[in-house]
């Protein structure tokens, strides 16, 4: 009976851990229709994003052969492109235009906490809570007017 019990606790636990959040199943969604829309053009892409799923394009940048320092410099929030990313997508030549939208998810309250020096999480402040914003993001290249890349943020928190 004990292994049983066991057993049963092993693999509830098991399917908890295999258990995603909405906003990762959400963005499993977006990316498996940004797969399907590869080299299409932005028009096609971007209706697909903003009318289907509900984002708002937060800027677009465009360049004829920009380098990696040109890339970078356009680097803005949390869609920003790392160096390898610059140097990798940005290496063909071509007329690049980038894309970046935002979706508000919801804003939670959480309390404030503090880690005392043995290591203990407390609430500190009763009652005091601040406000977390949830929100996912989506940056997609063009090249020549067709998509070659996307990268999907599915929940990103700020104050």
């Amino acid at each position: 009976m004990k292994n049983r019990i066991l057993c049963l606790s092993v693999l509830f636990i098991f399917l908890l851990s295999c258990a995603t959040s909405p906003d990762h199943q959400q963005a499993k969604i977006y990316v498996s229709g940004l797969d399907s829309l590869m080299n299409r053009n932005s028009g096609e892409v971007s209706t697909q994003i903003t009318d289907e799923w509900g984002f708002v394009c937060t800027g677009i940048w465009k360049k004829d052969n920009p380098s990696a320092g040109d890339v970078l410099g356009e680097n803005k929030g949390p869609t920003a492109f790392t160096e390898k990313e610059a140097d990798a997508l940005f290496a063909a030549k071509g007329t690049y235009k980038v894309m970046h939208f935002m979706k508000f998810l919801r804003t939670e309250k959480v309390s404030i906490r503090t880690i005392s020096s043995t290591g203990d999480t407390r609430v500190i402040n009763v009652g005091k809570t601040r406000d977390v914003n949830h929100h996912a993001y989506i940056r997609v290249v063009f090249r020549d007017d067709k998509l070659v890349h996307f990268k999907v943020w599915p929940r990103v928190e700020s104050e």
